[in-house]
């Protein structure tokens, strides 16, 4: 009965863990977006400033 418990126990944290990963993957994905947005809205910017000063 223990242990059963304790085997529950652990595949409950184990699923736990595996959420979690994939959280912060999700996020990383989500951030890596974000980044990626304002890298070439930066780039643009850029660009339209080299074109008004030449």
């Amino acid at each position: 009965m223990f242990l059963s418990l304790n085997v529950q126990k652990y595949q409950k944290m184990e699923k736990n863990e595996q959420n979690i990963i994939i959280n912060m993957q999700i996020l990383s994905k989500k951030r890596f977006k974000h980044d990626k947005s304002v890298f070439i809205k930066i780039l643009k910017f850029r660009i339209i400033l080299f074109k008004s000063s030449s």
